[in-house]
């Protein structure tokens, strides 16, 4: 599958909560129409991104945004810094990562 970089990387704002709080995190793709992609969001400790600690499936809520669902049992026992990225797969298998961005879960 083909991979897309971008030079310049659009930063999401710093995020935090509760472990083993349910979290709705919201996306806009701004210039992407996402209507016929499918979405995936994972999650990395901070400074060791080649290891997700959870991966989840988006759901595409328009032609321009998406959701990711983090349920309570997702989170329970961590804590600390991560790094999250949603991951778009348009048609014709381009991947799109648009953005990335810090949480903290206490």
């Amino acid at each position: 599958m083909p991979y897309v970089a971008y030079q310049e990387l659009n930063f999401l704002e710093d995020f935090s909560f509760s472990s083993g709080e349910k979290v709705i995190l919201n996306f806009n793709t701004g210039t992407y129409n996402i209507s016929a992609a499918t979405i995936s969001w994972s999650m990395c400790q901070y400074g060791d991104y080649k290891n997700a600690v959870l991966t989840k499936t988006g759901t595409v809520d328009g032609n321009y945004t998406f959701s990711v669902t983090l349920d309570a049992t997702d989170t329970v026992g961590l804590s600390g810094k991560f790094i999250q990225q949603p991951i778009i797969y348009m048609p014709g298998g381009i991947e799109i990562r648009p953005q990335q961005g810090t949480l903290i879960i206490y």
